[in-house]
């Protein structure tokens, strides 16, 4: 596990470690969640990775632009966190499901 300070090193995470699934905020510094996602997104050695957004920004505006953009889930904050293992877990498996037998 590790975390970024803002969306830019978050981006420089994922594309050195590879992470199997991402928990983002949306308002950061440098470059907010969306930001993030679209980049994320783009390349091809980091769109599959399950996207999960984490966040305070909790109108349906926001959800549905959350959503729009690509991200497997949205959580708002404060949260249960029961419930967010319930889909981390969720997201993990059907990763999991997806990848190809060796």
């Amino acid at each position: 596990m590790f975390t970024a300070n803002n969306g830019r090193q978050g981006i420089e995470a994922v594309q050195q470690h590879h992470p199997d699934l991402i928990l983002c905020d949306i308002m950061m510094p440098e470059l907010d969640g969306y930001g993030v996602l679209h980049i994320l997104s783009k390349d091809p050695a980091t769109a599959n990775i399950p996207f999960i957004f984490l966040t305070a920004k909790a109108e349906q505006k926001d959800f549905r632009q959350g959503m729009n953009f690509g991200a497997d889930d949205y959580i708002t904050k404060p949260f249960d966190g029961l419930e967010l293992l319930k889909v981390i877990e969720l997201r993990l498996k059907r990763t999991t499901s997806l990848k190809p037998l060796s």
